[in-house]
């Protein structure tokens, strides 16, 4: 992962990995809000079909780990098994709450 030294950092975004599920229609600005929020991460969805996406969000190990597993894995397979792939339970946002802690600037998994 690389960071910028020349810009202080006073608080970490967050340290985790966490999903949430919304609507096709609203999907795409949320994604875009999340990245904004939180420059250090990675956003996608899992590409299942159904009504609502479900996007997951990786930062510090997590984003590292699925680094690693880019060209040992398909990419296909680890974006829709990130779970499985990774050993551990993403932590479910609310869609709500999310949108509220992005208008208040306050996000944090």
């Amino acid at each position: 992962m690389i960071l910028n030294v020349n810009t202080p950092c006073d608080k970490q975004n967050f340290e985790g990995f966490a999903k949430f599920k919304c609507k096709h229609k609203e999907a795409k600005a949320l994604k875009k809000a999340v990245e904004e929020a939180l420059p250090d991460s990675f956003v996608f969805s899992d590409k299942k079909p159904g009504e609502k996406k479900t996007y997951f969000i990786l930062t510090d190990e997590h984003a590292d780990r699925f680094v690693d597993f880019i060209g040992s894995i398909n990419f296909f397979d680890l974006k829709q098994n990130i779970e499985k792939f990774l050993n551990e339970k993403a932590r479910k946002i609310n869609i709500d709450d999310l949108k509220k802690a992005l208008e208040n600037g306050t996000l944090s998994v």
